[in-house]
């Protein structure tokens, strides 16, 4: 079974537990890009009719400020990929407005956020991505406000394009239940022996944000040579692979 696949079935036990357990809708925070496209895919597709839509509850890691309907906007991709094509309910889906001020569009989603959790929790699930630069969410290298602050969002930005987005913090990835990363293909296999062989201590804020985690779970399609991944030691009891 692919890794896609698990992450997947690992999510519909999740909203069933939730929703058995506690009699409440599951919260979930994606994110966009290409990382989820595969996820999209599968949820829309093959698993669409074992996801309980009734209740989740989505809501986004990051998003660029740009409308709804541009090509670059996160909430569209999952539009056209996932929103059109489930029953998902509309007044569930909880997208960011990219075209306010991130500032204040920050604090509004932040607020928004917390009227479903309880004081000190957080998503019951938050599925990231990792950026050719280390970068997860929208928290890139150097961005320490991201890494430290006590906020669940801030404005940041793209420090090669200057664009302005709002990203889920640190601390709003590591108070969620459930902290998972997907990848897929082999071109990331540099990039991620660097940030768990703790290459460069300090510049990837995703090897940041996974010192301080419980456990995080990476979820990786398509690559053939993870078991030679070297993994420092101060990550070794903190990550489980599927691959």
């Amino acid at each position: 079974m692919k890794p896609s696949e698990e992450l997947t079935i690992r999510l519909i036990e999740s909203i069933n537990k939730v929703r058995d357990c506690e009699n409440r809708p599951f919260n979930l925070a994606i994110s966009g890009g290409n990382s989820p496209v595969n996820l999209f895919n599968l949820w829309s597709g093959k698993y669409k009719d074992e996801i309980d839509w009734t209740n989740l509850r989505i809501f986004w890691v990051d998003e660029r400020c740009v409308p709804h309907n541009s090509l670059e906007s996160n909430y569209g991709i999952a539009k056209t990929l996932l929103l059109d094509k489930v029953p998902v309910n509309p007044d569930n889906v909880f997208p960011i407005d990219g075209e306010k001020d991130p500032l204040k569009e920050a604090l509004r989603y932040e607020n928004q956020f917390l009227k479903y959790v309880e004081k000190g929790k957080g998503f019951d699930m938050v599925i990231l991505g990792i950026g050719d630069d280390g970068h997860t969410s929208s928290i890139f290298p150097g961005q320490t406000e991201l890494l430290k602050t006590e906020r669940i969002y801030l404005e940041s930005v793209n420090p090669y394009t200057n664009q302005r987005r709002v990203a889920l913090t640190a601390n709003g990835i590591l108070s969620s239940d459930y902290i998972a990363f997907y990848l897929a293909g082999e071109t990331k296999q540099y990039l991620v022996s660097s940030v768990l062989n703790n290459n460069f201590e300090g510049v990837y804020p995703v090897s940041e944000i996974i010192k301080k985690a419980h456990l995080v779970y990476i979820y990786w399609d398509e690559i053939q040579n993870i078991v030679d991944l070297k993994i420092n030691s101060i990550f070794a009891n903190k990550i489980e692979f599927y691959y």
